[in-house]
């Protein structure tokens, strides 16, 4: 491996002109070097394109006629990247000094570990996410817990997520039937199921506004959001799991109701369960397909996920 191999820092954009110039400069800005930036613009109309055009001239702009979502355009920019590491960014973030370095580091001392996910904290210095777990229902939820030490997660956030290039082309990059939400924790989950850890690095910091590009499209998000989470469990449970699974849904409206740090997902309406459950049959040859190629693959069980509590009975 390199010295100091080269980092492609991808960004998907959706009318995001006020951001963009915070976070391409927090990049110009570290002290690590050696990257490309590839910016991929969800058909923005606010003049993100221009921005980016005039003032950063160096960022490889990718324009799409449509708004993809995330897990597309993140990946018709993996393909294009030439960097040995890929460093996915929202664009509500801005990096710190030494955050990518930090990254780099640990994956350049342990081949063990396939992605990582910095440190995400708010503006105010609060923790925004030090990575994101399982509960035994199937929800995926968002720890605040302060770290000091890195440690094992089942997910990375997608707003500060680093991988390997080549694990993240063996795992077939973003499963794009997830148009937003749960693409990260699906990614993630599948990198434990092939033999790569996933880890929070503490002394990598990055600030996260937040749900800034979300915001602009949940409506769709909330009608995808139950099939989507339906979707994440399916694929990657055993067989022998799925049964309690889909037994274990009613508990969901309680469970929701419980915990504020959920990712993404409110508590489903009866139209958004009925649409969840006719997508899912509508792709059954899909998913027993996907089922197939994950479970052939297959180094570390879901009970094993369980006792390295990455798969919890409980919320942190």
């Amino acid at each position: 491996m390199e010295t100091n191999p080269l980092v492609s820092i991808i960004i998907v954009n959706f009318n995001g002109k006020q951001l963009l110039s915070d976070c391409l400069n927090s990049v110009l800005e570290n002290h690590y070097k050696n990257y490309e930036i590839i910016l991929v613009d969800n058909n923005s109309t606010d003049g993100s394109i221009e921005l980016i055009s005039e003032n950063f001239p160096f960022v490889k702009i990718i324009k799409l006629s449509d708004n993809h979502g995330f897990s597309y355009p993140n990946n018709l920019a993996a393909k294009k990247a030439k960097g040995e590491f890929l460093l996915f960014l929202n664009n509500d973030t801005t990096i710190t000094k030494d955050s990518i370095s930090e990254l780099i580091n640990i994956l350049k001392n342990n081949d063990s570990i396939g992605i990582c996910q910095s440190l995400l904290l708010r503006p105010n210095g609060e923790i925004d996410s030090s990575g994101d777990f399982l509960h035994v229902l199937g929800l995926p939820y968002c720890s605040t817990q302060k770290i000091v030490e890195p440690r094992k997660i089942l997910s990375a956030r997608g707003a500060a997520l680093f991988s390997r290039r080549d694990l993240f082309q063996k795992l077939g990059g973003f499963n794009e039937k997830f148009f937003a939400t749960f693409e990260d924790v699906d990614l993630c989950w599948r990198s434990w199921i092939y033999g790569k850890e996933v880890q929070v690095i503490p002394n990598s910091i990055v600030y996260h506004k937040g749900s800034e590009t979300i915001k602009k499209i949940e409506t769709k998000i909330e009608s995808h959001s139950f099939n989507n989470f339906l979707l994440l469990n399916i694929l990657n449970l055993e067989s022998n799991k799925i049964p309690r699974f889909i037994f274990s849904l009613p508990k969901i409206l309680f469970v929701n109701k419980k915990s504020d740090s959920l990712r993404n997902m409110k508590p489903a309406s009866l139209k958004q369960i009925i649409f969840g459950f006719v997508w899912i049959l509508k792709n059954l040859p899909y998913i027993q397909k996907t089922r197939k190629t994950i479970n052939s693959k297959r180094t570390i069980s879901t009970n094993q996920l369980m006792e390295l509590g990455l798969i919890q009975s409980d919320f942190e």
